[in-house]
């Protein structure tokens, strides 16, 4: 599958190089917007990626990292499917402005222990799906959250979802230890179970 990854990367007039101990920084000027920052380790393999000039992001961005620790595109506002499916490395995400989630975000991944989405609003299928090690998440403003939600996720406690409306199939399914969640209101229990 192609990685949308290099579509954040167009127009660039500018490539510098700074050699560090564990590895490199390539800084990308484009023509418009502010510089883009890729860390890379002494394989040459990407640990740190920083781009607040893309807004959106296509399908399959990043598959299958291995080596990827920080991500920090502030001003995505949509994410489409398989974003960072199965990577194992990640620590540090900023997503803060990002509104719509396709399917299948952060499959699989096994280090994220917290997650900030702020601004998010509707959510596709699969999310956060066999995800061990997340203990927190904010999704204040998410309104609409698709099938297999939070699927296998065996350390998250506490869930707050104060303006939900829609909820699929296999909401928190095998979630053993999962003690607390808010639902706004109005909205039925009946439907999770």
């Amino acid at each position: 599958y192609p990685d949308s990854f290099i579509d954040g990367l167009k127009d660039i007039e500018r490539i510098e190089v700074k050699k560090e101990d564990n590895g490199k920084i390539i800084y990308l000027t484009p023509k418009v917007g502010e510089i883009i920052e890729i860390g890379l380790d002494n394989q040459n393999r990407i640990i740190n990626y920083e781009n607040s000039n893309l807004e959106y992001i296509g399908d399959d961005f990043l598959n299958y990292n291995e080596t990827l620790i920080s991500l920090n595109l502030p001003n995505v506002k949509k994410i489409e499917d398989f974003f960072l499916y199965k990577n194992e490395t990640l620590t540090n995400i900023d997503l803060s402005n990002v509104k719509n989630i396709g399917n299948s975000f952060l499959y699989c991944n096994e280090i994220l222990t917290r997650l900030n989405l702020p601004n998010v609003e509707y959510i596709g299928n699969r999310f956060l799906f066999y995800n061990n090690y997340l203990k927190s998440i904010n999704l204040p403003k998410v309104k609409k959250i698709g099938d297999s939600f939070l699927f296998y996720n065996d350390v998250l406690y506490n869930l707050n979802l104060p303006i939900i409306e829609e909820i699929g199939e296999g909401f928190l399914h095998y979630n053993p230890d999962f003690k607390i969640y808010e639902l706004k209101e109005s909205y039925s229990r009946r439907r999770i179970l």
